[in-house]
């Protein structure tokens, strides 16, 4: 872009006003990672989605949310009390934000205490 287009574009005289668009904000946004494998390895983890049926990218983020929810379970032990013959352990770990990471771990969590 030209300096002189962007100083119209800057200058509020050149707004238009009256036909504002209002749009609804974004839900779910995404992050994007770039991720460099060698070729071997590259070759290695298309094969993999291919044999599941899936996209690449969607194998690679499904690799990397198994791993992290892993890291989850190695939650570290907070505090603990034992009384009355029972022992309560009350653990620590990293909080969520992903909703979807959320789901899994409330899923998991049910599976434990039922």
């Amino acid at each position: 872009m030209k300096d002189k287009e962007f100083a119209e574009l800057q200058d509020p005289n050149n707004w238009d006003d009256e036909r504002t668009e209002v749009l609804e904000p974004v839900k779910n946004q995404r992050s994007i990672l770039s991720v460099a494998f060698t070729r071997q390895d590259f070759a290695l983890v298309v094969t993999a989605a291919q044999e599941l049926g899936i996209r690449t990218s969607e194998f690679v983020r499904e690799a990397a949310i198994a791993r992290a929810l892993r890291q989850h379970e190695l939650a570290q032990l907070s505090s603990y009390s034992y009384g009355r013959g029972q022992l309560e352990v009350w653990v620590s770990r990293p909080q969520v934000t992903d909703t979807t990471t959320q789901a899994r771990l409330d899923k998991e969590e049910s599976a434990v205490t039922t």
